[in-house]
């Protein structure tokens, strides 16, 4: 059972390789290597190392043998991060496209990391040109969008209370922006549906949300299901 786990693994990881094209990113150097290694670095370069690493064999080869030299304690491999490799292993179901981290501060909401892009005002600012801009900090809400196939997902994130949310989704067709039909959008925590509803207008409105980890799933885009990880954190 651990041997076909281990070939699934490296399968899906393939083929998400080869989707990504070549590196074009410059090499992180032993330094930063190091300070990623311990944990030690600012989120948003800590990802760009992190996606680095998945796309650069010689890196990870390097990232690795400097792991080999020091003892490390052996841990158990996320639940969530299997539930991800065991969904993307499935005919017609689509791994996270589309990944929502926010903290919720005392008087503002802080985006943490997404890989969408952000509406910020009337200006759609890709999440890589939003990190440049140092652009973390939203009052009470917060709007991202993302192009799935050929259907555009727009996840708004309301505050109501300092822990509690309203989380609205809505789907619209490419490229005359009408709204999808015939989806079934749901919210599931703990791989446990907490609700689910069929939007015939593409639109659907998740009230007094508490603050957590949860997936969202969109069932009938391109024949399968797209999946949507929101995680607010207190």
């Amino acid at each position: 059972m651990r041997e076909e786990f281990n070939h699934l693994v490296k399968a899906v990881y393939h083929k998400w390789k080869l989707d990504q094209g070549p590196v074009r990113e410059k090499h992180p150097g032993e330094e930063e290597l190091a300070c990623f290694g311990l944990g030690v670095l600012a989120d948003d370069l800590a990802l760009r190392i992190k996606t680095h690493l998945l796309l650069c064999p010689e890196c990870m080869e390097a990232f690795l043998f400097s792991l080999s030299l020091r003892q490390t304690e052996e841990r158990e491999v996320p639940a969530h991060l299997l539930e991800l490799v065991k969904a993307a292993g499935k005919p017609g179901v689509k791994s996270y496209v589309l990944e929502i981290i926010i903290q919720a501060r005392e008087k503002l909401l802080e985006l943490v990391n997404t890989t969408g892009d952000v509406l910020v005002g009337l200006e759609l600012i890709p999440a890589p040109v939003l990190r440049s801009r140092k652009i973390r900090e939203f009052k009470n809400e917060i709007v991202i969008l993302k192009d799935i196939e050929d259907i555009r997902v727009e996840v708004r994130v309301e505050r109501k209370l300092p822990e509690v949310f309203n989380i609205k989704v809505s789907a619209k067709e490419k490229p005359a922006l009408a709204w999808a039909k015939d989806l079934r959008i749901s919210l599931l925590k703990d791989g446990v549906e907490l609700e689910s509803y069929v939007a015939e207008q593409g639109k659907a409105v998740f009230e007094q949300v508490a603050c957590g980890r949860y997936i969202m799933e969109l069932s009938g885009i391109g024949g399968g299901t797209a999946e949507l990880l929101l995680e607010i954190r207190p």
